[in-house]
């Protein structure tokens, strides 16, 4: 049997045979993970006599933090021709400091609601990745927006499925087709760590097994907590997973930063002799990790990714470029849009561009040139060193530098004003920032003296703007960690690029008129729904929705499809489930369809399988979360079980639209 280009029955019988050879040390070394330090190198940069014994003696089964190919080969010929069965070396991406993929932050990635753009990202990296030297490529730890969570920034948004398509294709653009072919790499999919109880744990834990359901996935592990936060939680997903499951080489090896061979094999030969482990269990763990570098061609052709097959081509850089910034520009969510104040055009007046100091606006200003804007600039806010140190800080409510910007405000037809991360700070138990206090100075003089301001947020959270949100003529939210070129922003204000991002979260402001839904995000031509309708087919519920652009541009429309169910859990509160990027020419009209089977219209258990319980379905279609219609549909016994593919029956209600 073969799927993938993958041989798995001949896959099977070759770590079998490899296992009934293998000692119990030797065993244990497929569950090992060296992690390079400086203290692994000589002085001369040789590598120590600890790390070489390793792998003579194949005590390891992958290697996190190596500095390049070139070290990879290296370390890679002494596993194969000096260890007893020369078993070849994972590398991985773990671990290794400034040489990480460049990830955009993952909430800037849900931002964009595209999985192909992040797919083709993904693409890219898995080819920065092999030049590199890297097999095994982590994704950023991959969270759930929920409870108490520490940084929103680093989660995928607050709905299930957005953050499973996201990372699907995260992991789908590393592997591609067949994890053998040169330009594929192992994806590693991290999540966690998790919290002992509540909402974020259980709506991570199911956010997991989606992902499990839809991806062929190598690799998985469970981030933990900081030293002293208290006992981790361990989750079970592992015990429904077949591939590598890193926390099971931590919970059997017993491995920690400060990991001997000697340490690894008393706590097996320990856990063996109290009960806990079995001879089994062990194998169990190993035959995944020999089966992984089986799929990876690496028994056949140990460099088979080191080699000059895995040189990036001469147009590598360029297609990494036009990949970030093509993700980054569907990123970039327009807040807010009064009077049409964007996109920017040739003849939209003298445009002022504002910054907290020159050099923030730099970049900018280079490309609006290239496409023809016509601006002057001006620094906001004048700088001065810290006490004691060289850094540059803003000085708060500098009357000069606040008066001389808006004395240019004055005579100008549109203001530009950029915001970063630098001008704000965190809102305490909030998913946003507040412009700091030498920033919100700025931005209100601006507003008093020319409301046509447009505000770029150049920053990792959008902002609470409190009373100025509804003062201010245009935002966009442009993410400081989408990795986006200034060209990228350029595009979009000027209208080459029609802004398509959506929030991953809501916006919950202090001032709740300003508060903005999940899934908000406008563009340069307005969408109208209509018609919305509920039928059955033969196996499914088929929701329909017509759309028209009534703009004068193309555009690209992001449809969203709400349940609610007789689950208790979303009885109450509705959950997305499906969404569709539409486009649509100028005056198009267009009907929109989604198909609803198992996957989308039930829930996932424990057990990785989905269960669809008969009773009332209400289905929602609409633009964001506050913008939605709904029908309604009885499924019954019968029709549950023609859903699930063994007969048909089903009654269907309407209600208010």
């Amino acid at each position: 049997m073969t799927r993938g280009g993958i041989d798995r029955t001949g896959r099977a019988r070759f770590v079998e045979d490899l296992l009934s050879y293998m000692t119990l040390e030797e065993k244990i070394g497929q569950l090992r993970v060296i992690r390079l330090t400086e203290t692994s190198r000589n002085e001369d940069g040789s590598f120590g006599e600890e790390v070489l014994a390793l792998l003579r003696s194949g005590q390891a089964a992958a290697i996190a933090g190596v500095a390049s190919r070139a070290e990879a080969i290296e370390l890679q010929t002494i596993a194969v021709e000096q260890s007893r069965f020369g078993v070849p070396l994972l590398f991985t991406s773990k671990d290794s400091g400034r040489a990480k993929p460049l990830w955009p932050d993952p909430l800037a990635m849900a931002a964009s609601w595209d999985p192909d753009a992040v797919w083709r990202l993904s693409r890219v990296l898995a080819h920065e990745a092999t030049a590199r030297g890297w097999s095994l490529v982590a994704t950023p730890p991959v969270r759930l927006l929920a409870g108490g969570m520490g940084d929103p920034q680093a989660s995928f948004g607050a709905e299930v499925h957005l953050a499973e398509r996201i990372a699907c294709s995260l992991l789908g653009g590393l592997q591609g087709e067949s994890p053998a072919s040169i330009e594929n790499v192992l994806g590693l999919l991290c999540y966690g760590p998790l919290a002992a109880t509540g909402p974020e744990r259980h709506a991570t834990e199911q956010l997991i097994r989606a992902i499990l359901r839809k991806s062929d996935l190598a690799a998985i592990e469970e981030m933990h907590a900081a030293r002293g936060a208290g006992e981790e939680a361990v989750s079970s997903i592992h015990s429904s997973f077949a591939g590598i499951d890193l926390g099971a080489w931590r919970r059997l090896a017993r491995l920690s930063a400060t990991q001997t061979d000697e340490t690894d094999r008393r706590a097996i030969t320990s856990g063996m002799d109290r009960g806990y482990l079995s001879p089994n269990t062990i194998d169990e763990a190993v035959r995944r990790v020999l089966a992984a570098k089986s799929d990876l061609g690496l028994f056949r052709d140990p460099f088979l990714k080191l080699g000059p097959a895995a040189e990036p081509s001469p147009g590598a850089a360029l297609a990494g470029r036009a990949a970030r910034d093509d993700l980054a520009r569907k990123s970039m969510v327009l807040l807010r849009n009064e009077n049409e104040l964007l996109p920017l055009a040739r003849d939209s007046g003298k445009l002022l561009v504002v910054g907290t100091g020159h050099e923030a606006t730099a970049g900018l200003r280079r490309a609006l040139n290239t496409f023809g804007i016509e601006h002057s600039t001006v620094a906001g806010l004048a700088l001065r060193a810290e006490d004691g140190t060289n850094e540059l800080a803003s000085i708060g409510a500098d009357g000069l530098s606040v008066g001389m910007a808006c004395d240019a405000a004055t005579r100008s037809a549109v203001v530009l004003m950029v915001i970063t991360d630098a001008d704000c700070e965190p809102i305490e138990n909030s998913l946003a920032l507040r412009p700091g206090a030498a920033a919100e100075v700025l931005l209100r003089a601006l507003v008093h003296v020319n409301p046509r301001l447009a505000l770029i947020e150049s920053t990792r959270l959008p902002l609470d703007l409190g009373d100025l949100a509804t003062r201010v003529g245009a935002r966009l939210l442009a993410w400081s960690g989408s990795d986006a070129s200034d060209d990228a922003l350029a595009e979009v204000l000027t209208g080459q690029v029609n802004p398509t991002g959506r929030l991953p979260l809501a916006l919950e402001t202090a001032d709740r008129t300003a508060s903005l839904p999940f899934g908000h995000g406008l563009g340069y031509a307005r969408v109208a729904y209509s018609e919305m309708d509920v039928e059955l087919g033969a196996d499914r519920v088929i929701a329909q929705i017509t759309l028209r652009n009534l703009g004068e541009d193309d555009c690209v429309e992001t449809v969203l499809l709400y349940l609610r169910g007789p689950s208790p859990r979303i009885a109450a509160n509705s959950e997305l489930r499906c969404f569709q990027r539409v486009e649509l020419a100028a005056g198009e009209t267009q009907r929109v369809q989604f198909e609803l089977g198992l996957e989308e219209l039930g829930e996932i258990g424990p057990d990785g399988r989905v269960a669809l319980e008969p009773g009332s379905y209400e289905i929602l279609l609409g633009r964001d979360a506050a913008h939605l219609s709904g029908r309604e549909v009885d499924l019954q016994a019968s029709m549950i079980r023609t859903i699930a593919g063994f007969s048909r029956g089903a009654r269907l209600r309407a209600i208010g639209f």
